[in-house]
């Protein structure tokens, strides 16, 4: 289980490799992890700085296996359909042709 409080870069790609390993994640409700997660089909939300909110969902989290794998593989899932390689590649392309 991962937990993620705020994005380094643009896209989250620390979060978007936790869901390819199927690993469960705990996320603020920062806009982009939100939508990454599919306002949070694969992953338990808490508030922004709010410590025990955060370790609550942790906490329940871990205790419940079923509920991981779940979201593990709902994560999973996402990636496989919108972060491909080659999904990512074909919009890198799509983005280069529009600015040149």
């Amino acid at each position: 289980m991962v937990f993620f409080n705020q994005p380094i870069e643009g896209l989250a790609l620390a979060l978007l490799e936790m869901m390819s390993c199927e690993l469960p994640v705990v996320i603020s409700d920062i806009p982009v992890f939100k939508e990454i997660t599919e306002k949070g089909n694969c992953a338990k939300i808490t508030s922004l700085h709010r410590i025990e909110e955060i370790s609550e969902s942790i906490i329940e989290l871990a205790g419940d296996k079923k509920q991981m794998k779940e979201l593990g593989k709902e994560g999973r899932r996402i990636i496989a359909e919108y972060f491909s390689q080659e999904k990512m590649v074909s919009a890198y392309e799509e983005l280069y042709e529009k600015a040149f």
